[in-house]
């Protein structure tokens, strides 16, 4: 039973985050303050409704379209507050309730909002990776893991790691291979995850960068493709479980 009220309260709390990462994606880039307006439709800018913002339901009962102009709401709104709940329900069942726990879900949300806006606007924006540096530095003073000079090698390694790449890249195919926000995004999640576990995260990260890149370029034949879903899938999967992948990679 306490199990089965965990979990329910994980997923409310992660679709209650999840709609305010939905703002984020949107404000953040187009430099609009997240605190002031109110939530509004993109197309017609109406203040929307205590009714109108319940996370996924409202999208539902609304008919996926803006009670006040009719336009169309893109799918993206209730995706994000779905992948956000199921994600820190993901990371309540790894790490329990714990402190990094929420450590942990605070920065999945920040992932999947980098990664979002990557996809949709060609950017991850500077105050997110800078908000999401300090918050992961100052975790590392409580006691749970990770200590402070461990946390800052892991932001100074995760950086210093892409920039390398980022130069290999620019060497070897004449083009930039990653953005500087790409950088900025592990330098960041390295401080949740100390200088070991974010050379895990970048190795996933562009191990399956390149394969899905390969596979990309073959069947739309366009060169470019937003790095941050991966580095937000290596972060996660090296927060989660880079110890136990570490483990069985020294096993070999």
């Amino acid at each position: 039973m306490a199990s089965f009220v965990y979990a329910f309260v994980a997923l409310v709390l992660g679709l209650v985050v999840g709609s305010f990462a939905n703002v984020l994606i949107y404000r953040i880039p187009r430099r609009i303050s997240i605190l002031r307006p109110g939530s509004f439709c993109p197309d017609c800018k109406a203040p929307l409704t205590a009714n109108e913002k319940i996370p996924v339901l409202s999208y539902l009962t609304l008919g996926g379209k803006c009670a006040h102009c009719g336009k169309r709401i893109s799918p993206r709104y209730p995706i994000i507050e779905l992948v956000n709940a199921l994600g820190w329900l993901g990371v309540f069942a790894v790490e329990g309730f714990t402190f990094p726990g929420v450590v942990g879900c605070i920065l999945f949300t920040g992932l999947l909002v980098a990664a979002a806006t990557d996809l949709t606007e060609g950017v991850i924006p500077n105050k997110l990776c800078l908000g999401l540096g300090i918050f992961g530095l100052a975790a590392s003073f409580y006691p749970f893991g990770l200590e402070p000079l461990e946390s800052l090698l892991g932001a100074l390694v995760g950086g210093g790691l892409l920039l390398i790449f980022a130069l290999l890249g620019r060497l070897v195919f004449k083009r930039e291979a990653m953005g500087g926000g790409d950088l900025k995004l592990l330098a960041a999640s390295g401080a949740f995850l100390g200088w070991k576990l974010v050379l895990v995260a970048a190795f996933i990260a562009v191990v399956a960068g390149a394969l899905y890149g390969a596979v990309y370029k073959l069947v739309t034949k366009k060169e470019t493709l937003p790095f941050g879903p991966f580095l937000a899938a290596g972060v996660m999967a090296a927060y989660l479980a880079g110890d136990a992948i570490l483990a069985w990679y020294l096993f070999l």
